[in-house]
């Protein structure tokens, strides 16, 4: 079952989509979708409605939202940066722990590229999070985006205000400045949460040395985290075979930590 939520950031309307399990058993483990760089949370080859979906056959809920400027949320792109992304997913975690249907205390949350990036900060600050999984995500945002975007240009000629275009997409000065500041890695580092790391090795906008990164600075810690890595898998995983070890490989894990313990079926 599914069916549309409507959440208030900064006065602001932010357009969601909540998924629960075909089951009376209730209240059910959930996890937040956090999507990527000016996407939706139907994202790319319709991979966020597919996974929710599949999360719900695994007793599983799911909530994905659109940022502030994204989808069918309230502003406009140019105006939001990473941190009101942020901002944004905060009210969703708090929208999701408040449902009586929901068990608060059996979070998880998926990152998808940058949305990655956001996930990282929302675990760190957010008290409960029990496990996190991040597809094709973003170790160094402003290192990522200054090897994607054509001549990128010398911030500080420009005021707080301006915009470029990008892919015919205005990105605003504001969103790019912010990107120096973002630190994903230190903040997961910072958490005991268990992780899971999938990239397509093929990716060439975020770089699969992403997640090498993010795995090498976390296995530091000896916290529990894995890797997948999809063969010839691009950004967005390319392929249905791909789709289908991805989908597989990350509700396993969600399965594992969220579901986990007395009369529990890990392979429902």
């Amino acid at each position: 079952m599914q069916q549309p939520v409507y959440l208030n950031s900064q006065n602001q309307l932010i357009a969601g989509t909540l998924h629960l399990p075909d089951s009376s058993q209730s209240p059910f483990p959930a996890v937040l979708f956090c999507h990527g760089f000016s996407g939706h949370r139907i994202e790319t080859r319709r991979l966020f409605v597919r996974f929710s979906r599949c999360l719900a056959d695994h007793g599983i809920a799911s909530l994905r939202f659109d940022y502030r400027g994204c989808g069918e949320s309230d502003g406009e792109f140019q105006h939001v940066t990473v941190y009101d992304h942020i901002s944004d997913g905060h009210e969703a975690l708090r929208a999701l722990t408040h449902d009586a249907r929901i068990n608060a205390q059996r979070i998880g949350i998926l990152g998808f590229s940058l949305g990655g990036c956001v996930a990282a900060y929302l675990s760190a600050e957010h008290t409960g999070i029990k496990a996190l999984a991040l597809w094709s995500p973003v170790a160094e945002p402003l290192e990522t985006f200054r090897r994607s975007v054509d001549h990128f240009p010398d911030l500080a000629q420009y005021s707080d205000e301006a915009y470029l275009e990008h892919n015919g997409i205005p990105v605003g000065i504001r969103f790019l400045k912010g990107l120096n500041r973002l630190r994903p890695v230190d903040k997961l580092a910072a958490t005991n949460i268990p992780v899971l790391l999938c990239h397509g090795t093929a990716d060439e906008m975020v770089l699969p040395e992403s997640t090498e990164r993010l795995y090498t600075a976390l296995a530091q810690h000896k916290r529990e985290i894995e890797k997948l890595y999809l063969p010839d898998a691009g950004h967005n995983f390319t392929s249905l075979t791909n789709d289908h070890n991805l989908f597989e490989k990350t509700a396993q894990w969600f399965v594992k930590y969220l579901r986990a313990g007395p009369g529990s079926h890990l392979n429902r």
